[in-house]
């Protein structure tokens, strides 16, 4: 019931404050990798094997009770730019916004967001901008990438240049 209070608080946050960045707090629950799996695929969401690895592996670390506070980019900020993280990071710096430190947040983010909720605020995806990971095979930085149709929750490249859908929201730790 918490968490669907929490929820529609959220929501109510979003839709009320400006166009460019829509900020809202989300709060750690200490779930391991494992249950967070268990859980989001319970609710529809599909992982990549790479996100299942992040998620069951050393890096992810549980955290409960703590507070943090976000920031979305709309598509909004970027709508005179190419569409790039490069151009979302450089919005971010304006804002005074930073990597999100913790991944725990994607996994709150791909729970919470429903693809009414996106659709609700013009966007099909969020890509989570925390510190870049490097996949264990690979020398390869990536984020983690949530998107509504299907329910998904993958990855893009760190370093990938190229312009994502003008639907894609993307999400830093406020301060």
């Amino acid at each position: 019931m918490k968490s669907i209070i929490f929820a529609i608080v959220a929501l109510l946050s979003l839709t009320a404050l400006g166009q460019e960045v829509k900020y809202f707090t989300v709060v750690t629950e200490g779930i391991s990798g494992q249950k967070w799996i268990e859980r989001l695929e319970f609710e529809g969401v599909e992982l990549s094997d790479k996100a299942k690895e992040i998620l069951l592996s050393d890096i992810f670390v549980p955290t409960s009770g703590r507070v943090i506070n976000l920031a979305l980019i709309t598509r909004e900020a970027l709508r005179d730019t190419r569409h790039t993280l490069g151009e979302a990071d450089a919005f971010a710096q304006t804002k005074g916004l930073k990597e999100i430190g913790d991944i725990e947040v994607a996994c709150l983010v791909a729970e919470r967001f429903s693809r009414d909720n996106l659709r609700s605020l013009g966007m099909s995806s969020i890509v989570v901008v925390h510190t870049p990971l490097v996949y264990f095979e690979e020398d390869e930085k990536f984020l983690l990438h949530f998107k509504t149709e299907p329910r998904l929750m993958g990855h893009i490249s760190y370093y990938e240049p190229r312009e994502l859908d003008k639907e894609v929201g993307f999400l830093y730790q406020a301060n």
